[in-house]
């Protein structure tokens, strides 16, 4: 099965859960919804894309690649729509193509956004461990050695990849493969400046962009709390932002569009510990994605004006 085909199996998941629901509950359940608090919800939401945007605008400037507060939210807010794909790979790509400066500035900035993605899921991963062990009922004061080791590999792999050698040996093949075909004649250059990226990176780089991603949970976790109370549903914030990364890690599988079905079974989970209705889980994680959808409004604007630029200059040519 080719990857861009997987998304498909999260969308036969989400019809399965959507026939199984009462459609009148799902209607009376919106119908109740607080307008004000979905805003200052959808708000929150905003300052977290915003804090993903100070990240990756920060470690593109470690590797010597200034840019202003403005083109970096341009950017990202250009690549939004793409994080429909599944992986989110799309997102990755537009924003490596749109950011390159140079003649090797692809694989510079290619290694940006992958090691900004990185960073991310690495964190979430910490989180997710404690949150699941949290939700079972399992916590005690030595898991805390989980993540600490989990991160103390990841510092490992990190020493251990920059070394040269191995680097070529085990990244230059993979690489290559996920390469697409018409870029073959410049994978190399590509990787040479993908490498020199990763040869930039220092404690500090990570320890700053985990700090940025551990914010963005808590406001995010904030954010859901709001978007809850909005549906008159009563989750405590705690488990909300413990649950943060859990959801991230669910949208990003590549077996998703979006998020759709992952996310709704997800949180369908979570608020059955507090007895709330599916219903009531499915239509909170359809705002989620609405809010999402509003979000792409702009970028899709701004891309949709570029090319409109373009096409009138060639004409006038």
């Amino acid at each position: 099965m080719k990857f861009k085909f997987l998304g498909v199996i999260g969308i036969a998941f989400f019809v399965f859960i959507i026939s199984r629901l009462n459609l009148a509950s799902l209607w009376l359940n919106l119908q109740n919804m607080i307008i004000p608090l979905f805003i200052l919800s959808l708000v929150f939401t905003t300052i977290d894309v915003l804090i993903k945007v100070f990240r990756w605008r920060y470690i593109y400037s470690r590797l010597g690649v200034h840019l202003s507060v403005f083109t970096a939210i341009t950017i990202w807010f250009k690549s939004l729509f793409a994080e429909t794909t599944p992986g989110k790979v799309g997102a990755v790509l537009i924003k490596a193509h749109i950011s390159k400066q140079g003649k090797d500035g692809f694989g510079k900035a290619l290694f940006s956004v992958t090691f900004d993605m990185i960073m991310e899921i690495v964190t979430m991963v910490l989180v997710a461990i404690v949150a699941v062990v949290f939700f079972v009922g399992m916590i005690s004061a030595n898991i805390i050695v989980i993540p600490i080791a989990l991160f103390g590999i990841g510092l490992i792999m990190l020493y251990i990849f920059r070394k040269e050698d191995i680097a070529r040996k085990f990244l230059g093949p993979v690489y290559r493969i996920f390469i697409p075909e018409k870029y073959k004649s410049k994978a190399k250059l590509v990787f040479e400046s993908f490498y020199e990226g990763l040869k930039k990176v220092d404690m500090q780089t990570i320890l700053v962009s985990q700090l940025f991603s551990l914010v963005g949970l808590a406001v995010m976790g904030i954010s859901l709390w709001i978007l809850a109370m909005a549906l008159n549903l009563t989750v405590p914030l705690h488990y909300l932002i413990l649950y943060v990364p859990i959801n991230t890690l669910l949208v990003a599988l590549p077996i998703t569009i979006s998020g759709v079905g992952t996310r709704e079974s997800g949180f369908i989970i979570l608020f059955g510990l507090f007895g709330i209705s599916a219903e009531a889980a499915v239509i909170f994680s359809l705002l989620l994605l609405f809010q999402r959808i509003i979000l792409m409004l702009p970028g899709i604007i701004l891309l949709n004006k570029r090319e409109t630029t373009v096409e009138h200059t060639m004409d006038i040519a």
